[in-house]
């Protein structure tokens, strides 16, 4: 009987270590967004070799770089890929142009924009380049956050992207009036 029991023991040590250790993998290989990793350190005979000057900080490109860019295209992507419009899809695309606009408007309003291009986005197809399109011009309006050429060169790009994915006058007008309202560019 006690054989029995260390052994019933001995497997559930074993499960418990491969479910720490697959953990543990998956955490490492996802890690955290913006984080750098640890260098991996050198076998104990290798020479060392120095660490890799940091690049030199670029400015921000006022149209909104890949990253910023690439994070609004992936959530415009869940939000045209689901038949109905989700909160937790809405509330992450939210959060997305939140970060994007550097953290300068506030998240009700965000998710607000977000659930009006859910509704008008719903069973449209959105082709990648248009898709890429309206989030280059989204990132690009709530980067500057102003009514200057600018601001109106990335409207005109976000209504050019959703004219392309079949919106009609009504719709259009609606997210233009939503993206100008929550940069505080009103007419």
């Amino acid at each position: 009987m006690a054989v029995r029991w260390t052994r019933i023991v001995e497997i559930v040590t074993v499960l418990v270590l491969i479910a720490v250790a697959v953990g543990v993998t998956l955490l490492t290989a996802t890690g955290v967004r913006g984080q750098t990793r640890p260098p991996v350190p050198a076998a104990p005979g290798a020479p060392r070799t120095p660490p890799a000057p940091a690049a030199p900080a670029a400015p921000p490109d006022s149209a909104a770089g890949v990253g910023p860019v690439q994070d609004v295209s992936l959530a415009l992507l869940l939000i045209n890929t689901r038949g109905r419009r989700a909160d937790a899809i809405v509330g992450g695309l939210g959060q997305t142009l939140v970060s994007v606009s550097g953290h300068r408007v506030a998240r009700p309003d965000a998710e607000r924009l977000a659930s009006v291009l859910a509704e008008t986005l719903t069973g449209r197809e959105l082709a990648a380049g248009s898709r890429d399109r309206l989030a280059a011009g989204l990132a690009a309006a709530l980067a500057t956050g102003a009514n200057g050429d600018e601001l109106e060169r990335a409207l005109g790009q976000v209504q050019a992207a959703l004219a392309g994915a079949g919106l009609g006058h009504p719709d259009l007008l609606l997210v233009d009036r939503e993206v100008r309202r929550l940069v505080r560019g009103r007419r």
